[in-house]
């Protein structure tokens, strides 16, 4: 385990990330405080800088299947793709207002942007809906989106399938969201009440994990080869959930872990990559 890279001169200067592909070639990193994308190699070698009046307080980053590096930014209010040069996607004038996640799938040809005002976007396509929109997935034509109280299932042009579960008990009761790689089991944060979820695809809860070492879970994550991750934001830990293991810790506070936010595993680098509300990103190699 090490520390990648390390920027101390804002508060927010290494803020988001994302990986170029399964050998992490390239680490992406958002400097939100200086409007900036970086480029970095593995061991951290600034590669790139690039900044453009497109991305005014960028606030995430993705690389697609195929490679495409989108950006996209809170107060410029685009999506953008970056390729040796910045070119908008999508803008305020397209209907975007403030994106908080975007997603983009190669196999569909679809680009998912989840808004403040919670409009998802997918192609041109503008979904309204009548919730909050905190967490996506997709799944077998099925796009899963929570909205902090509720699952709720919807075809992949926006049409309505059913509200799979709900608790309405406190405001983030149905936080983030993620899909088995079979498609027959959804996995799902309570933060409020420090819960992991497991539900049928019907909204059945298969079992609900309450360990005092996980305290307001945020990210799930399952990785190509099935397991099932989750950060504990309260508990400072990553830990990995196994049916006949239990829950089995992977990193904590002690390995440098900063209430983390959101996890990555590739199963052909044998490395975690964890975002975190720290000034670093923490990758641990476990093999």
């Amino acid at each position: 385990m090490k520390k990648i890279y390390e920027d101390t001169s804002n508060p927010l200067s290494v803020y988001k990330f994302a990986v170029s592909d399964f050998f992490g070639t390239r680490l992406y990193v958002i400097n939100y405080s200086k409007n900036k994308l970086l480029t970095l190699s593995r061991d951290g070698t600034v590669l790139s800088s690039v900044e453009d009046s497109a991305l005014i307080r960028p606030t995430g980053v993705h690389v697609s299947e195929t490679g495409q590096l989108l950006v996209w930014g809170h107060d410029s209010n685009t999506v953008v793709q970056i390729d040796g040069e910045v070119r908008v996607l999508d803008s305020e004038i397209d209907g975007i207002y403030h994106p908080k996640s975007v997603y983009y799938s190669a196999r569909t040809g679809r680009l998912i942007v989840g808004l403040f005002d919670n409009i998802l976007v997918i192609h041109t396509r503008k979904l309204q809906f009548k919730h909050d929109c905190y967490g996506i997935a997709l799944c077998k034509g099925s796009l899963y989106v929570t909205s902090g109280t509720a699952l709720h299932q919807y075809t992949l042009d926006g049409r309505t399938l059913k509200k799979i579960y709900e608790d309405t008990s406190d405001s983030l009761t149905v936080y983030k969201c993620a899909v088995s790689t079979d498609g027959s089991r959804l996995y799902v944060t309570n933060r409020s009440n420090h819960k992991l979820l497991t539900l049928s695809v019907d909204g059945t809860v298969l079992s609900s994990l309450e360990d005092p070492a996980l305290l307001n879970p945020i990210g799930v994550h399952v990785s190509e080869a099935g397991q099932l991750l989750v950060c504990g934001e309260g508990s400072n830990n990553l830990v990995q959930v196994d049916g006949e293991r239990g829950m089995v810790t992977l990193a904590s506070e002690e390995n440098g872990l900063h209430y983390p936010y959101s996890v990555y595993y590739s199963e052909r680098t044998s490395r975690l990559i964890v975002a975190q509300n720290s000034k670093n990103i923490l990758v641990i190699k476990t093999k």
